[in-house]
């Protein structure tokens, strides 16, 4: 009978330690959960700001782009008025604007030049 009693007690012992190491074992695992949690949803709001800067980024990329197109078109307009201006010149007066457009128009051609390569 001692020995049924012993061999119960020994049974008994082991079915408690094996359900302490499950319960820490459920409590590691619970706690890896909340960390993994936290994790995840630190890494949802980074990716939120990110793909907000990603449209605040777009769309000042297209207004610069529109900015950038408007001043090549008044650059070409520019180089236009100058040639007209250059072609239709004479007398001494014009001689004087005639240079000062050649110089501008030489450092218009340098700088659309020296943008666009």
């Amino acid at each position: 009978m001692t020995e049924e009693r012993d061999h119960r007690g020994n049974g008994e012992n082991r079915e408690k330690e094996q359900n302490k190491r499950m319960q820490r074992q459920m409590r590691d695992i619970k706690e890896e959960m909340a960390e993994l949690s936290k994790k995840e949803a630190e890494a949802s709001r980074k990716k939120h700001e990110l793909d907000m800067d990603i449209e605040s980024l777009e769309a000042a990329n297209q207004s610069l782009q529109a900015d950038l197109k408007l001043a090549f078109k008044r650059i070409g307009d520019l180089q236009a008025a100058i040639e007209d201006e250059m072609v239709n010149s004479d007398g001494e007066d014009d001689l004087i604007n005639n240079c000062l457009l050649r110089s501008l128009y030489g450092q218009i051609q340098g700088y659309t030049t020296s943008e666009h390569h």
